[in-house]
């Protein structure tokens, strides 16, 4: 936030756009979930300040055997190999003779989809790469939109600026005085603009009780489905889930605990993918609720996508899935499991048995991506 911050209040056009898109969007009322994928530009802004003027100014990486990097750099696990992201990010050939400026344009409209694969990697890459990424975009927008619809920002200091000798590119700075005072980047946990300081100064109308609410939200109420239901009257769902670092196992026990609100129950309780192998039921609607990692399952669904893609798949094998009828909610899923668990042509996709369910899992949105 710090270098997204810096980077808009350097560029005033782009900062109004910022302000023109969250009165548009948000108005006088709350921010809500639904509203962040229309927060279009202030998104483009985060991503473009990330491959601008980044926190991470780099990463490494080793070879698990001796080999040849690019058919002539003999590499072995001994070496470190330093991957620089100023000279990623910043490559005119892939992002052309304006790669030094700062334009969030590029990341709209689809521009940033027809780019080259692995361009941008602001969280580092692979199976380890930043696993708070989602939620740090998420977070960024959300509070970002906040502070602009309430805030006029400004710097506190004018002539505020970062030194050519940052790992970054910095703006240029036309006197030597102007160099003199330069600030430099700080490292704690990730790097930052040193001394950076801004003001703040409410909107005309914002005042200190704009959206405010005191107390904590009511408890939902029980409805009469489960005030009357019981074990006996509960159409029975299938729940699994997959992920390696709990979120999605807790959606699903919050969705075996809302079920019975709905007339629904989880009587065989809430099992991760790789018990579905050769176990999904076709007598009852299944929710599959899981993440994935650049790609790769998470280590409790690795056999179960095995188990799709090879077995399952097999014409000869065609009444494995004849007839099973799921859902699949994504938590910030990326292409490959997604592809691997929601396509295969011999599964049955109806939703509208799943009507009650669908309902919980677009409350839980609030904190994934479908």
């Amino acid at each position: 936030m710090m270098f997204l911050l810096y980077n808009l209040l350097q560029h005033p056009e782009a900062l109004q756009k910022c302000y023109a898109e969250v009165d548009e969007v948000l108005g006088d009322r709350s921010l809500q979930m639904e509203d962040i994928p229309k927060l279009k530009y202030l998104d483009a802004a985060m991503r473009e300040a990330l491959r601008y003027l980044g926190p991470i100014p780099a990463m490494t990486r080793h070879a698990k055997k001796t080999r040849l990097l690019a058919g002539k750099y003999r590499v072995t696990p001994a070496d470190a190999i330093f991957c620089n992201f100023k000279g990623l990010h910043h490559d005119p050939t892939v992002w052309g003779d304006d790669c030094n400026e700062f334009k969030p344009e590029r990341f709209l409209d689809g521009k940033f989809e027809k780019m080259p694969a692995n361009c941008w990697k602001p969280f580092g890459t692979g199976i380890r790469a930043c696993i708070g990424r989602y939620l740090a975009e998420q977070e960024i927008v959300m509070a970002m939109a906040m502070i602009f619809q309430r805030f006029v920002v400004e710097q506190a200091d004018p002539d505020y600026k970062l030194s050519k000798s940052c790992p970054f590119p910095s703006p240029k700075l036309h006197t030597k005085h102007e160099a003199d005072q330069a600030a430099e980047v700080k490292s704690t946990l990730t790097i930052k603009p040193d001394h950076f300081d801004i003001r703040v100064r409410r909107r005309p109308g914002k005042d200190h009780l704009f959206l405010f609410t005191s107390g904590a939200a009511p408890a939902p109420q029980p409805t009469k489905a489960s005030a009357a239901a019981n074990t006996d009257n509960l159409k029975p769902i299938e729940v699994f889930f997959g992920g390696n670092t709990g979120t999605c196992k807790s959606f699903g026990e919050d969705l075996e605990t809302s079920a019975p609100n709905f007339g629904l129950g989880v009587p065989n309780k809430i099992r991760n993918l790789d018990e579905a192998v050769e176990n999904l039921p076709k007598d009852r609607p299944i929710i599959i609720i899981t993440a994935s990692y650049e790609g790769l399952p998470p280590d409790n669904a690795r056999n179960f996508v095995a188990w799709l893609e090879t077995r399952a798949k097999d014409p000869a094998n065609s009444t494995l899935l004849a007839g099973v009828t799921y859902a699949v909610f994504g938590v910030a899923i990326r292409t490959g499991l997604l592809r691997s668990i929601a396509s295969p042509s011999s599964l049955t996709t109806s939703w509208r048995s799943l009507v009650p369910p669908v309902s919980f899992l677009r409350a839980m949105s609030m904190s994934a991506r479908i």
